[in-house]
């Protein structure tokens, strides 16, 4: 299965089929960097929220059937939906950080700014989003303890972050 026919099936279903969530959820597997690349010259943000969705919903099920999500394939369909841009999913990427203790201590920080922490800041302090004080107040302390000396560039290229 190849990217291009993930993304051509989500376009069809509006759903993304069991055989690819398994396959995007294996670390190590190419489609990942496959899928990092499609989306360089065809964005879907649709899908990349639904894939976020898809993984953040089997990391909430108490007992995962099949297969738990870890935090490096939440960091990576988060990526995926920071290549989009959109400030607001600041806070749908903020909520993926916190499902649990062991998202919210081994999910990258750096990846809820997605249009950068000035930004992000002032969006967070307007927004009246239920979730938007917390991920403010969690926000500046990082800040002011230097956790954001590098931020993850959606736009790059060349050198994909580790978790893809």
């Amino acid at each position: 299965m190849k990217a291009s026919e993930i993304l051509l099936q989500f376009d069809e279903n509006k759903s993304i089929s069991q055989t690819a969530l398994d396959l995007l959820a294996d670390e190590e597997h190419p489609l990942r960097q496959e899928l990092v690349h499609e989306f360089r010259n065809h964005k879907n943000r649709d899908f990349a929220l639904a894939l976020l969705e898809a993984f953040a919903s089997i990391r909430r099920r108490p007992y995962p059937e099949n297969y738990d999500i870890g935090c490096t394939s939440l960091m990576f369909a988060s990526y995926l939906l920071g290549m989009h841009g959109e400030i607001s999913d600041c806070i749908t990427v903020w909520q993926t950080k916190t499902i649990d203790f062991d998202t919210f201590c081994g999910f990258d920080i750096q990846l809820v700014p997605i249009a950068g922490i000035k930004p992000t800041i002032e969006f967070l302090k307007k927004s009246d989003h239920e979730d938007a004080e917390d991920a403010l107040k969690y926000i500046l302390e990082c800040e002011q303890a230097g956790d954001f000396g590098f931020q993850y560039d959606f736009s790059a290229t060349e050198e994909l972050p580790w978790f893809i």
